[in-house]
């Protein structure tokens, strides 16, 4: 969740160990995060020649990759063994190497 959410669900949730609060942001000097970085870049260049096609694209990627790479990061971080994933429409899961069990919301 994003670190501005994370207070407002510790206050509701009762502390427990197992509960760990994450926000999906890399370290910054990953190869994840240079190659986020990269993407950003190629968008930022794209929308200034105005060639919309080529932007959308890297804006599709980087959204993909910011997503995949976060919760790689946070699989291998905390040795996962299983993932539960919120899937709302127009979303692909995550390629991950663990089962992942999912909760989808049609928000039609």
């Amino acid at each position: 969740m994003s670190k501005k959410n994370i207070p407002h669900f510790q206050e509701k949730l009762p502390l427990s160990p197992i509960i760990k609060y994450e926000s999906f942001t890399l370290p910054p000097k990953s190869l994840q995060s240079r190659i986020l970085s990269l993407i950003n870049k190629l968008s930022s260049l794209s929308g200034n020649l105005k060639v919309e096609k080529v932007e959308k694209f890297f804006k599709d990627l980087h959204r993909k990759c910011q997503s995949d790479f976060s919760i790689k990061y946070l699989v291998n971080r905390y040795q996962a063994t299983h993932c539960l994933y919120f899937l709302t429409n127009r979303l692909n899961p995550p390629n991950l190497d663990i089962p992942l069990a999912m909760v989808s919301h049609d928000i039609f």
